[in-house]
Parts: C-alpha cells; structure tokens; sequence
C-alpha cells in the first residue's frame, strides 16, 4: 500500500523541524563559546529542550515512515508544542522571519496529520 501524499508532507515536516530544532541547539553553543560568557541556566534548558525536541521529531518521522501507530499521537503532539513554543517566542522576538516559517511548517505538518488518509495509514 503507498503513503499518502499528507503522510510524506508530515514525514518532511517533523524531519526538517527536527534538523532545524538541533541547529538551532548547535548553533547556540558554538555562538556562546566563541564570543565567550557564561551560558545562563534558561539557555542551558533551551538549547538541551531543542536538541531533545529535535531527536523526538525524527524519532517520529521514521515511525510514520515505518506505520507505526504511535507515531500519528506523537506527531500531533510535537506539532502542537512547537506551534505553542512559537507563539510564544515570537512577541519577544519581534517576528523574525524563520520563526514565522517554522510556524508555517509546524500549522502545515498539523494539517497534514490530520488528513484522514494519514490518520487512516498510521492508525492500522
């Protein structure tokens, strides 16, 4: 049986929120240790809850790929935290534009599991 266009849309969607999520983990440790200072203990927390949210995500990008039930639950949820970290951080960010992306692809990839073909490939 093939997957559903909407199951590939989610799939690249937790992946690319995934890779980007530990980049932007990365990226902000090699910031801090090249400009110097002390790392504050809520940088600490992002910088490790990036890098776990981003492992998450490709965990349940290769469940969907594998038709793993679970994964559908675990898409939705992760969608729905990183649409509610967004929400959240751009007022302080002052809108910049990968933070509007980032909410882009995380409204697309909620749309996308919610499809019921992909509800329906995932769920059996």
């Amino acid at each position: 049986m093939s997957r559903p266009v909407s199951l590939l849309v989610a799939i690249v969607a937790l992946v690319v929120e995934g890779l980007g999520a530990m980049a932007w983990g990365g990226l902000t440790i090699v910031l801090v240790r090249v400009f110097g200072g002390g790392v504050p203990p809520l940088a600490v927390v992002a910088i490790g809850g990036s890098v776990a949210f981003g492992l998450a995500a490709l965990a349940v990008a290769v469940a969907a790929w594998r038709r793993r039930g679970w994964s559908w639950a675990g898409g939705v949820a992760l969608q729905v935290v990183i649409l509610l970290g967004i929400v959240v951080a751009i007022p302080y960010a002052g809108f910049p534009p990968p933070f509007v992306g980032a909410a882009a692809l995380a409204v697309l990839g909620l749309v996308a599991l919610l499809t019921p073909g992909t509800r329906r490939s995932l769920s059996g």
